[in-house]
């Protein structure tokens, strides 16, 4: 779990000196925003690694018709 500067620490570094309440608000807003990405949530594919197609479906012939592509169409 990451770190996160508390609102009070960051009203204090704007010099912010009224109510907390519509800051945090904002804050709780905007983190995600800036969240970093989970590298564990990145799938990254190569040209040809990734199979599923409808192209690939089409090639069985339990392919549903709407996948079935016919001559001349594209």
């Amino acid at each position: 779990m990451s770190q996160q500067l508390p609102a009070t620490a960051i009203a204090e570094t704007i010099g912010r000196d009224r109510g907390l309440t519509v800051l945090k608000h904002r804050i709780r807003d905007l983190r995600p925003a800036y969240r970093p990405v989970d590298p564990a949530s990145r799938t990254v594919y190569e040209p040809g690694e990734n199979r599923s197609s409808a192209a690939e479906y089409a090639r069985h012939e339990s392919a549903p018709a709407f996948l079935t592509v016919q001559p001349g169409q594209a």
